[in-house]
């Protein structure tokens, strides 16, 4: 099992993405967060009803923790 730390944050277009670093607001173009580094991907398709109150207007990055494990594991 790994467990991967980081940030979730809601773009203006209203796609949710995982930051490894905490991101800062881009305004100027594109309206979307950027991290510190390039390691960040969109969290496609998946309904995350927790994540609802995720704004781009009002809301800040929040911590996550993603936990990632192996499944059937030698068959």
């Amino acid at each position: 099992m790994v467990k991967i730390k980081g940030y979730v944050a809601r773009d203006k277009d209203d796609s949710l993405w995982f930051h490894y670093t905490k991101p800062h607001r881009e305004n100027d173009i594109e309206k979307t967060w950027w991290g510190s580094n390039d390691k960040s991907f969109e969290i496609y398709d998946f309904d995350f009803p927790e994540y609802a109150d995720l704004t781009w207007e009002e809301s800040e990055p929040v911590e996550v923790e993603l936990t990632l494990k192996r499944l059937n594991i030698g068959e």
